[in-house]
């Protein structure tokens, strides 16, 4: 079942960069429009003040851009697309063998056993042990990059949580709660 979800056509879509991309794009040119026109204003003060294009202003609400439908269905699919991006990160993250990152060595240092290795790197050192085989070791020192990322992907999940909070509570100018 699993397995099912993730090989469908529209998870795949919602786990693509390209997806969120398109989503920014989408949210960035509400919120360029969004900054044009006054939000929360009057259509009555803006045509008093020599706004432009009042037709296209009243026929597509950009007064209360940010309070229309389609502000929110955007902003609802990239929410989702982050959930799925940042799942498959952290499935990623738990698995047992590390990324395929093309992994070109900087040093090779021959070794007799695996009692030196631990003997040295690890106990002196400080290094960690990412990945072990009979042919070769990989270790890490410092704070995992990986770990980085997925932390970036868990704040802009909040970030998220507290905008539909914001959008779904706040009322002339006062969060609700």
């Amino acid at each position: 079942m699993k397995m099912q979800i993730r090989n469908n056509y529209l998870y795949k879509k919602f786990s693509s960069i390209k997806t969120s991309i398109l989503f920014l794009g989408i949210l960035a040119a509400f919120y360029l429009t969004g900054t044009i026109f006054p939000q929360g204003g009057s259509i009555e003060d803006y045509i008093n003040e020599g706004g432009r294009f009042v037709l296209l202003v009243k026929i597509f609400g950009l007064m209360n851009l940010f309070s229309t439908p389609l502000f929110l269905i955007v902003s609802l699919l990239l929410f989702v697309n982050l959930t799925i991006c940042t799942w498959e990160r952290f499935l990623i993250l738990c698995k047992e063998t590390p990324l395929d990152t093309g992994f070109i060595s900087t040093h090779i240092i021959q070794l007799n056993g695996k009692d030196e290795i631990d003997e040295i790197f690890i106990k002196k050192l400080g290094f960690k042990k990412l990945y072990s085989d009979a042919g070769k070791t990989i270790m890490t020192k410092g704070l995992s990059y990986k770990w980085l990322t997925w932390l970036y992907h868990l704040g802009i999940f909040l970030c998220f949580i507290g905008f539909f909070l914001t959008y779904l509570f706040a009322f002339e100018d006062e969060i609700i709660i």
